[in-house]
């Protein structure tokens, strides 16, 4: 499961962006059970992977980032 403010609609897919080193990379999901805090993902993440949880807003596959928090 992820946080729900982590998944967008992008073209009509779901997608989250997977953090890889200082860049992101645009992953396409498939959605599973939520509610509106979080949501399963069933098909696309591995587990372990660390995806951005804030600022997706304007994100592009590709694009160099600044991570804070953990």
């Amino acid at each position: 499961v992820v946080p729900r403010e982590a998944v967008t609609d992008r073209g009509g897919k779901w997608v989250v962006f997977v953090l890889k080193g200082q860049q992101v990379s645009k992953q396409e999901v498939v959605l599973g059970l939520g509610d509106d805090e979080i949501v399963e993902i069933r098909e696309g993440l591995e587990p372990g992977e660390r995806i951005v949880t804030r600022g997706i807003e304007t994100l592009t596959d590709q694009v160099r980032v600044r991570v804070t928090g953990s």
